[in-house]
């Protein structure tokens, strides 16, 4: 986990540098938007929509793990009040 933050600094810290050398104004056409911006603009929407896409699609699997925690913390719950109700094996036994 620590790489990969270590790693997305790195990432926007040379996307900064870079947003803040090109500052010119460039023109972005997708089907029948168009769009005028500098380049540190657009690159900056492009990593917000990267990083939003990422986000909504892990939160099935974080809310799978949610879940999972939520049924094991009940499930040991419930094996220690069982244990705690079980008498103690005769002397003989252990």
């Amino acid at each position: 986990m620590q790489i990969a933050i270590v790693l997305s600094l790195v990432i926007a810290v040379a996307a900064a540098v870079f947003a803040l050398q090109n500052p010119t104004v460039v023109d972005l056409r997708f089907i029948n938007l168009h769009f005028s911006g500098s380049v540190a603009l657009l690159l900056i929407l492009s990593f917000v929509a990267g990083f939003v896409s990422k986000w909504l699609l892990g939160l099935p699997a974080a809310f799978r793990r949610r879940r999972t925690h939520t049924d094991l913390k009940r499930r040991v719950a419930d094996l220690e009040r069982v244990s705690q109700q079980t008498p103690p094996p005769p002397a003989s036994l252990r």
